[in-house]
């Protein structure tokens, strides 16, 4: 997950929702903005490699083996997106890669 320095400002809007599992129907106010992020990485990484992951942590050896999932897997021109056979449950969802 990004760190506080590694995300760009964020707009924030107040909702007065109450919420059930709060004291007073209270929210806790930093966590709602940490998890936008998470998602827009991931999508910037699928887009630049045809890797899609979908657990965190996301990391480098994590997209690698995407990666090489993804060559292994380009003889056989998947006609839509497989999970990683010799991943087992790694969170990598291997696809063929978008032409921007």
């Amino acid at each position: 997950m990004p760190a506080l320095g590694e995300l760009t400002e964020v707009d924030g809007a107040i909702l007065q929702r109450p919420s059930s599992t709060g004291p007073f129907g209270a929210k806790g106010l930093g966590e709602m903005t940490a998890n936008p992020p998470i998602g827009a990485i991931a999508n910037a990484i699928f887009n630049a490699t045809g890797v899609r992951i979908d657990h965190l942590p996301i990391t480098p050896e994590r997209v690698l083996r995407g990666i090489e999932a993804l060559a292994a897997n380009l003889d056989r021109a998947p006609s839509s997106p497989q999970k990683s056979d010799d991943s087992g449950s790694d969170g990598l969802i291997v696809g063929q890669m978008n032409n921007f």
